[in-house]
């Protein structure tokens, strides 16, 4: 529904304001993610990934509605192809980021289980919730960072000179 939304409103309004508004809705949905706690309010969580949900569909339509109108026609099929890798690239990046920093409060084995949602998880090590709550946290408020690093690059993209 969202991703609708961001490719009608980058077709209205251009892709680098929807676009970037999509990376700072979901740097604000990371970084409320990173203040949870095990006394949270569940409806805050939820409200936090409706706002990721949409801040990604804001962002998703208009970047790559760019990304593929910035090349001829002759070569879209290519850079299509190289915007889904970077895309697949950046989705297993990110879940190795959110392991490596869950690592520094749980156990590796813990941590990939919750990634990947494999199997069931023992606490055999003694970790508490709070160690788990900890890891989490950390893991949302590294992500956010990465969102928010890449916000000043969306909204100077039209300002940048081509060189092809």
């Amino acid at each position: 529904i969202f991703g609708v939304l961001g490719g009608r409103l980058s077709d209205k309004y251009g892709y680098v304001l929807v676009a970037s508004s999509g990376l700072i809705a979901s740097a604000i949905a990371f970084y409320g993610l990173s203040t949870i706690t095990l006394e949270s309010d569940l409806n805050f969580i939820i409200l936090c990934e409706i706002l990721f949900g949409f801040g990604a569909g804001l962002f998703i339509a208009p970047n790559t509605s760019s990304i593929m109108s910035s090349v001829p026609l002759s070569k879209r099929g290519v850079v299509s192809a190289l915007r889904t890798i970077s895309f697949n690239i950046g989705f297993v990046l990110s879940l190795n980021v959110a392991i490596i920093s869950m690592v520094q409060f749980i156990p590796y084995d813990i941590a990939s289980k919750l990634i990947t949602a494999e199997g069931l998880i023992t606490n055999s090590g003694g970790y508490s919730l709070t160690d788990l709550s900890n890891a989490l946290t950390k893991s949302f408020a590294i992500q956010a960072i990465a969102m928010a690093c890449a916000i000043p690059f969306t909204l100077t993209r039209g300002m940048r000179k081509r060189s092809i």
